[in-house]
């Protein structure tokens, strides 16, 4: 049985390929929060 998604989600789309995209098609995503703590991260990783 799926579980109700909470409020404002999105489920996850099906995986396809490269070739399966047509021009000008949208692709939505699930937003993800971008926290300092994440900025930080890349920082110290790409030497930034």
């Amino acid at each position: 049985m799926k579980q109700p998604l909470p409020d404002g989600k999105r489920p996850l789309p099906t995986s396809r390929f490269f070739e399966d995209f047509k021009l000008g098609e949208q692709y939505i995503i699930p937003s993800r929060t971008q926290t300092s703590g994440l900025f930080a991260m890349f920082q110290s990783a790409s030497g930034d």
